[in-house]
């Protein structure tokens, strides 16, 4: 039997850590397929080890930004978790 566990509503500004991607954006609609971010960073190299990432909050490796909203699918979402640093 399959777990569903949600502890609180997915909303603000978040990390995705997807299967091959990561993502920082705008929680504007969560679909039973995707999460839609708006605005919404694709990041290619945080630049430095994860945990200093999302600590410090600050975009210093490689990014590009949507020029519009994002559609993350959630069956390829690993983890989220929020982001503190702006978009």
């Amino acid at each position: 039997m399959p777990v569903h566990f949600n502890p609180q509503p997915l909303e603000g500004n978040v990390f995705i850590r997807a299967t091959n991607m990561h993502y920082v954006g705008t929680v504007v609609h969560v679909g039973p397929i995707f999460v839609e971010l708006n605005p919404a960073i694709w990041i290619a190299d945080p630049g430095v080890r994860m945990g200093e990432f999302l600590g410090k909050g600050k975009l210093v490796g490689e990014y590009e930004c949507y020029p519009k909203q994002a559609f993350v699918n959630i069956s390829k979402i690993e983890d989220i978790c929020p982001w503190d640093g702006e978009i």
